[in-house]
């Protein structure tokens, strides 16, 4: 198999999984531990020759419990929406809501990968023929549009294979952003409510319905400020959900985990029937949470080193400078138990952790996805 030259040093850049030394105070907000450091040696596969590697992708990639990687591809001409693609060695998958018959101007807001089934998040009207205040530049958004009386949040159940099977209406006092599905088959979101404008999170059952609302993240304003009796408009209700863009839910150890990125803020897990646990994790000095591997046995946590923005520039990483750290960290207290160091990070990122290895996606010269694999040191 020839690989491309940024492949070739790709996986140059990697060495093999032993404890180079013992950890040193790298000022983590934690303890010090007395916890072993390893780097990871990344091998490619072939590539996956059926399929063309899309040119855009949106973080977070999540993975399901038999490791097959889920991920959204941002679409032209506004790229607001999202296709949601499913990958393994073998083949792709679609998840697409574009051309449902019975839902017209779908706008996406978010998917997760279940035990049985991929669910996807989206704002949508049930009317063929939209009033005129919800109409908008074809490929344009509106922040307060979703809010509309005729609008509707609806979960969409998909086969694995990527067969439609059917919509779930979700309650309209509330407008939701993040969602995952737990082991039981229930459903936790977080969203705004309509009244109020202020963030929750509820249980929700199989069909959408609300059981309960859980006790929010610590980290999490959940207050509106709007004065006594005032009803929150449009606006007011726009401004309220972007405080919930920073969060997102990942599926690890048989349970969710609900964590704020960027922002230095406990991790609530969540378990079916909605018991939570809120932990206080680890985080080293200058650095923020950037995300969570999915696993099904371990908390696999990725940081990102805190870079001051400058106006009109983007903020651009490299793990090559040392910009992320990944770690293992004990889901019963919080503190590190080992770093894995990496040298670099495929394309795509580190996608999931299934049976102790390590999974990633990079691009070939000919636009194929290379799957890349470690194992993680016993």
């Amino acid at each position: 198999m020839k690989l491309s030259r940024a492949v070739q040093l790709f996986v140059a850049s990697w060495v093999v999984a032993v404890p180079i030394m013992n950890a040193q105070d790298k000022g983590s907000s934690a303890p010090l531990n007395d916890y072993p450091v390893y780097q990871l040696v990344f091998k490619p596969a072939p590539p996956i020759t059926p399929l063309r590697a899309l040119a855009l992708f949106s973080p977070p990639v999540l993975c399901a419990q038999d490791g097959t990687a889920y991920f959204g591809s941002p679409e032209p001409p506004a790229y607001l929406e999202r296709t949601v693609y499913s990958l393994n060695a073998t083949e792709q998958r679609v998840f697409t809501y574009r051309d449902l018959q019975e839902l017209h101007e779908p706008h996406f807001r978010g998917f997760f990968p279940g035990v049985s089934a991929t669910f996807v998040l989206v704002n949508a009207t049930q009317d063929s023929d939209p009033s005129l205040d919800t109409v908008m530049p074809k490929g344009a958004v509106s922040p307060s549009e979703d809010f509309a009386d005729n609008r509707h949040d609806f979960l969409l159940k998909f086969e694995n294979s990527g067969r439609f099977l059917r919509a779930i209406q979700l309650p309209d006092e509330l407008r939701f952003y993040r969602f995952a599905e737990l082991e039981d088959g229930s459903f936790v979101a977080m969203g705004i409510d309509r009244a109020s404008a202020a963030a929750r999170l509820s249980l929700l059952t199989s069909d959408g319905k609300i059981v309960r609302d859980l006790p929010p993240p610590s980290g999490l304003a959940v207050s509106s400020n709007l004065p006594e009796g005032k009803i929150a408009d449009r606006r007011a209700l726009a401004e309220a959900a972007s405080r919930l863009t920073t969060w997102f839910f990942a599926p690890v150890r048989h349970k969710v985990l609900l964590y704020a990125k960027g922002v230095d803020a406990p991790v609530l897990e969540i378990s079916p029937d909605g018991v939570i646990r809120e932990v206080q994790i680890a985080v080293p000095k200058g650095f923020s949470i950037d995300g969570f591997v999915s696993s099904n046995d371990l908390w696999l946590v990725r940081y990102a080193r805190k870079i001051a923005a400058e106006f009109g520039k983007p903020v651009i990483r490299r793990s090559a400078n040392g910009d992320y750290f990944l770690y293992e960290v004990d889901f019963n207290d919080g503190r590190f138990r080992r770093e894995l160091s990496m040298a670099s990070i495929p394309n795509l990122g580190i996608a999931c952790e299934h049976g102790g290895t390590l999974t990633g996606y990079s691009f070939s010269r000919d636009s194929r996805y290379v799957p890349f694999t470690a194992s993680l040191p016993q």
